[in-house]
């Protein structure tokens, strides 16, 4: 199993997830309808949850695709606005099962607020990750042409003991892609 291809699964849920969630939860609350919001407050809790899923699918992806340098910088800025995201949707969930839990319902319309940023840092993180596929073709195999992951310090201490040249292997494959 490419335990890369998890990411974009992972991600796909959480992207439906929050976006329908912000939406549902405003639809609620500007039409007074409990119910619809706390089906949009349920769909955020569970898209926070695959969003801690999604950034962890993503460290796992970053070290098992061949990257070159304009990769590399799409993947910081994408993990940048990924760790955002994340921070902004772990604190609207938290903020909506105080209001729950808790009755604190002045927090309702910031939560709403923080809901919309955190779906514009949603976009621009799906922004730089659709790049790194479609334009860089990250994680995308060629016919006849290997995948060679991008080795971890540890393989590559391990690679080098052996004799083996893990970047010349790499650097190799990813001139054959080119």
């Amino acid at each position: 199993m490419r335990i890369e291809l998890l990411h974009p699964v992972l991600v796909h849920f959480t992207v439906g997830l929050l976006a329908t969630g912000v939406l549902t939860a405003l639809v609620g609350a500007v039409f007074r309808l409990p119910r619809v919001l706390f089906a949009g407050q349920c769909m955020i809790w569970i898209g926070a949850g695959f969003g801690v899923a999604a950034v962890v699918g993503g460290y796992l992806a970053e070290d098992r695709i061949a990257t070159d340098a304009a990769i590399r910088d799409l993947i910081e800025t994408h993990e940048t606005l990924a760790w955002i995201s994340l921070s902004i949707f772990a604190a609207v969930a938290a903020g909506w099962l105080l209001v729950v839990r808790m009755e604190m319902k002045r927090l309702s319309v910031w939560l709403h607020a923080l809901g919309v940023v955190g779906l514009g840092f949603l976009l621009a993180t799906g922004y730089y990750g659709g790049d790194m596929v479609y334009e860089h073709g990250a994680a995308v195999h060629r016919a006849g042409v290997p995948v060679v992951p991008r080795e971890s310090p540890t393989t590559q201490k391990a690679s080098s003991s052996l004799g083996r040249n893990a970047e010349g292997a790499r650097s190799g494959a990813l001139s054959q892609m080119n």
